[in-house]
């Protein structure tokens, strides 16, 4: 058998399936969100991600008015916690984890905590905590309103319908 006929071959019988597929039944697009919202339920901000998507949070330390970013990677149903940069040591900021130094001068840790939920209380007289998600840039004190937020990576299994008309 030739190589050209079985190619031929196998896209008519990958074919076949994937229309006995097709006309077998509902399908669901599964997808994830990133979705902020205020601690009584009201959502401000959603962003659609998948898995290995990067969140950036960055704000200024009310005490030692200095940036600091943190980088969360999605992982299914969960945000983990991949990176702190910070320029001086405060509090709330990691004092006894394996702290590195950059060439810039900055202290970087990688906690690796994984969260289902993240709290925030934005602030906008010092912090002006800012998310970062798929490039978007969101101003989180303007969006809440000065309210906690809780932002979490949210399943959106969406149900399709694929209707096929039978030409026989």
């Amino acid at each position: 058998m030739s190589t050209a006929f079985r190619a031929v071959v196998i896209v008519a019988v990958v074919l076949t399936v994937s229309v006995s597929a097709v006309t077998a039944g509902p399908f669901a697009i599964a997808s994830q969100e990133i979705v902020v919202e205020t601690t009584d339920g009201e959502q401000l901000i959603v962003e659609p991600v998948f898995d290995d998507t990067e969140i950036e949070l960055r704000y200024t330390h009310s005490v030692e008015r200095s940036l600091v970013t943190e980088r969360y990677v999605v992982n299914e149903s969960e945000l983990v916690n991949t990176e702190i940069v910070f320029s001086s040591y405060g509090a709330g900021l990691p004092a006894q984890a394996d702290v590195t130094r950059t060439d810039d001068g900055q202290f970087r840790a990688e906690p690796n905590v994984h969260l289902e939920e993240l709290y925030i209380q934005p602030g906008s007289s010092i912090a002006d905590h800012e998310l970062e998600i798929n490039g978007n840039t969101y101003d989180l004190p303007a969006h809440s309103e000065g309210k906690t937020v809780r932002i979490y990576v949210a399943d959106r299994t969406v149900p399709i319908a694929i209707s096929m008309a039978n030409g026989a």
